[in-house]
């Protein structure tokens, strides 16, 4: 982890304009919700922290600076906040994938769409002066219509990427076992309380909508059968907890 996320101050430079003071340490605000482990393992979670005058809480999805500032900022949803017993504070963060991130023998996953990103089971501990600054995902399945950027700006998920089974699955409201699908359904019905109910798509558009996901995301057959999902700057996904799912695979899966 200590290669793909960088120290205080946002990484990139993009967590302050230049001339703004930075923030010397993240400080967890409001009291514990609750502590975890014993002795050196102790941990106090929180509900939000503040860093850099910035102000995050659980739940909301982030910018995290990469180490390699050639690289776009990472994007996670925030799910637990932690101090130490050392005064050592973390975030854990649930990933999104860039369509790019998602790694083929013999290249990327190439992506004409800097819009697009993969929801994930996948969870790491970050520091937290390594979040950035808050942006806004919107969940929307497949028979959903789009949001018009200029009226909702944000990133758009339609996807879910299995980092064990290394496949992608389709986004939808019915089709995922327990756990993951409330997860989903939450995330889809936040989506929907920000912006209304979005119209479904008729028939022939779902299929047709299908086909132009197929044709941007398509890494062609010859290279489906083996994914490298370590990613170059020196993290590896093989620590994460087996997140096993039953929902539909894209016509593109990997």
């Amino acid at each position: 982890m200590s290669g793909r996320i960088s120290g205080a101050g946002g990484g990139d430079g993009a967590a302050a304009e230049e001339g703004e003071p930075l923030q010397e340490e993240a400080k967890p605000v409001g009291n514990p919700i609750r502590v975890s482990g014993k002795g050196k393992s102790r941990k106090t979670h929180y509900g939000a922290f503040e860093f850099n005058e910035k102000h995050f809480e659980l739940e909301d999805s982030v910018l995290i600076a990469p180490q390699d500032k050639s690289k776009k900022p990472y994007v996670a949803i925030i799910k637990d906040i932690t101090q130490a017993k050392d005064g050592t504070v973390m975030v854990t963060g649930q990933w999104l994938y860039r369509p790019e991130e998602i790694k083929k023998k013999g290249g990327s996953w190439e992506s004409h769409d800097s819009g697009v990103l993969f929801y994930s089971f996948h969870h790491d501990d970050v520091p937290e002066e390594a979040a950035m600054h808050k942006c806004v995902v919107h969940f929307v399945p497949l028979d959903k219509q789009l949001p018009v950027p200029s009226v909702h700006p944000g990133f758009i998920v339609q996807g879910v990427y299995d980092a064990v089974d290394r496949k992608i699955w389709k986004l939808t409201d019915k089709d995922y076992g327990d756990i993951k699908q409330h997860e989903i359904h939450m995330l889809i019905q936040k989506t929907q309380e920000r912006m209304g109910k979005l119209p479904e798509h008729e028939v022939e558009d779902v299929v047709e909508h299908e086909d132009r996901l197929k044709r941007k995301q398509s890494l062609g057959k010859e290279n489906m059968q083996m994914i490298d999902v370590s990613r170059d700057d020196g993290v590896i996904l093989g620590g994460e907890a087996k997140a096993k799912t039953t929902g539909k695979l894209f016509s593109c899966s990997l």
